[in-house]
C-alpha cells in the first residue's frame, strides 16, 4: 500500500530567496522525480494565477525565458497519465514560496511508492534540497500521525483531519516565527532539528539532544555542521514520544 507523505523545509529570514534560487527548485525538482521513474507534469507559479499549466507550455517557455525573477511562489506537479484536473489528481508536488513576510518555505507531497518512506533515501533526498537554501528546520511526516500530511504541513484543514489534529495545527499556526525556530514542532519519524530545538530542556538536567540520543530506535545525525541535525525516529515510537514530552514545553504543538 502506498503511503502518502509530506516533507517540509522551513526559513524565517525577512530576507526573500532569489532568481538564481527558484531556477534550481525548478531543476532539482524535475530531476528528483525522473530520477524515481515520475515525470513532472504541470507546474504553478506567479502570474498563473495559481491555475496549473503543463511544462512545456506556452506558459512554461515564459517562465524559462523570465529567468525565474520576481517569482514568490512556483509548484512542480506530476499527474496520473490523462488526467485533466492536476490540482485533485497529483501523485507528487514540490512547492517553493519566499516571500519577506512569511519566509521562505518548501513542501514536498508524494503519494506515489516510488518515493519510499525509508531512512536511507530519505537521507539522499534531504541531502540534496538542503543544498537549495538556508532552512532553519525541516520536518516529513504521514499517515497515522497526521491523516492529512500536505495539508498538515502547509497549516490548512482539508475537511479529513480528526479534531485533534485540527487543535495541533491551530496551536502551530499561531506560532511566532521566533518561537518555531527555537522549539520543534512535533516528534516525526524524519526531522531537521537546529541547535536551539534541540537543547529545549524537557526535565532537569535533561534536552531533547539527549532523548534522542539515549532513545533506542531513534538516531541523530549532524547534515550541515554546527546547523541542522537529522533525526530519525522509527514510526512505532513517534505516538510514545509524542506523549512523553506533552507539557514539557519542547514541542509546540505538545503544551
Amino acid at each position: 500500500m502506498t503511503v502518502p507523505f509530506a516533507l517540509g523545509l522551513f526559513n524565517y529570514s525577512n530576507s526573500t530567496a532569489g532568481a538564481q534560487v527558484f531556477q534550481r527548485f525548478h531543476d532539482i525538482s524535475i530531476s528528483m522525480l525522473e530520477l524515481r521513474g515520475i515525470q513532472a507534469t504541470h507546474f504553478a507559479a506567479d502570474g498563473t494565477g495559481g491555475e496549473m499549466a503543463k511544462l512545456g507550455s506556452t506558459a512554461h517557455r515564459r517562465l524559462l525565458a523570465s529567468d525565474f525573477g520576481d517569482l514568490t511562489l512556483l509548484s512542480i506537479v506530476a499527474v496520473a497519465k490523462g488526467s485533466d484536473a492536476p490540482a485533485y489528481d497529483l501523485t507528487a508536488s514540490a512547492d517553493f514560496s519566499s516571500c519577506r513576510d512569511l519566509g521562505t518555505e518548501l513542501t514536498l507531497f508524494s503519494k506515489d511508492n516510488r518515493f519510499p518512506l525509508e531512512s536511507h533515501s530519505f537521507r539522499e533526498l534531504l541531502v540534496r534540497l538542503i543544498t537549495l537554501y538556508d532552512w532553519d528546520f525541516g520536518y516529513v511526516t504521514h499517515p497515522p500521525f497526521e491523516r492529512s500530511p500536505q495539508a498538515y504541513i502547509a497549516s490548512y484543514c482539508d475537511g479529513t483531519q480528526p479534531q485533534d489534529e485540527e487543535d495541533r495545527n491551530q496551536v502551530w499556526y499561531d506560532a511566532p516565527p521566533e518561537m518555531r525556530v527555537r522549539k520543534a514542532r512535533n516528534i516525526f519519524p524524519f526531522s531537521l532539528l537546529n541547535p536551539a530545538q534541540l537543547s529545549s530542556p524537557i526535565a532537569p538536567g535533561k534536552t531533547l539532544t539527549r532523548l534522542l540520543q539515549s532513545t533506542p530506535g531513534c538516531t541523530l545525525d549532524e547534515l550541515v555542521p554546527g546547523r541542522l541535525w537529522l533525526s530519525t525516529v522509527e514510526p512505532h515510537l513517534v505516538q510514545g514520544l509524542r506523549s512523553l514530552l506533552k507539557g514539557t514545553g519542547a514541542l509546540i504543538e505538545g503544551g
